[in-house]
């Protein structure tokens, strides 16, 4: 069998506290393992953000991946890091990876997957900061209630993506398949996107829509 080390990170506080995140890439990347021969011969847990410069659990997991001539196991692009340069250093190094959601995608697409991954990653900084802003201006008192802004803020996007789907569905119906052309036709139809107001639709926020929708 073909050897594999799996990494596997976690990177929000309730994330880390529930687990949830940390069995569902397990799940997804063992899986992934058996039906295409992989032996797991070592897991690396990293529970940093994917933004991080400093990124001693991967270091590590890259030069055993190297020693072992091992194939790195990933669930999504995003999990491995939210920093393009970083990917695109990695696919300089000659370290194999696969992305479980994406196993055949070309380098190119893999670029793409990881520029995505870094400007989703600074949007949800945008707007976790709004909230907070919003937070505090309506006077709730910030620690511990925070979470709960912010997860009124994940419910509210989860019954967006679900009004969203069925839309979805019949601009792709249509031949509005790709993001590109699906960004356009949203934008032309003046589509009103989850912050609403004049926002316009862009490649990264179709991206995260279509993402949600596909965990509906």
């Amino acid at each position: 069998m073909k050897k594999a080390i799996a990494h596997f990170r976690v990177s929000s506080r309730r994330q880390r506290k529930s687990g949830l995140g940390l069995a569902a890439q397990r799940r997804e990347v063992y899986e992934f393992a058996a039906r295409h021969k992989f032996k797991i011969v070592a897991e690396f847990i990293e529970r940093k953000s994917g933004l991080s410069r400093n990124r001693p659990v991967i270091d590590e997991c890259l030069a055993e991946c190297k020693r072992l001539n091992a194939t790195l196991l990933i669930s999504r692009v995003d999990r491995l890091s939210r920093r393009l340069l970083f990917t695109a250093t990695l696919m300089e190094a000659g370290v194999p990876f696969i992305a479980i959601d994406k196993p055949y995608a070309d380098e190119y697409e893999l670029h793409i997957e990881a520029a995505n991954a870094q400007r989703e990653s600074r949007l949800i900084s945008k707007r976790t900061k709004a909230a907070l802003h919003e937070a505090k201006r309506r006077g709730v008192k910030l620690g511990t209630s925070i979470w709960s802004v912010l997860d009124k803020r994940r419910k509210d996007y989860e019954r967006f993506a679900k009004k969203m789907n069925p839309i979805v569905l019949k601009l792709r119906a249509k031949g509005f398949k790709s993001i590109r052309a699906l960004t356009d036709v949203l934008n032309e139809r003046h589509i009103k996107t989850f912050t609403g107001g004049n926002t316009k639709w862009h490649l990264s926020t179709v991206h995260t829509l279509l993402k949600q929708i596909n965990r509906i």
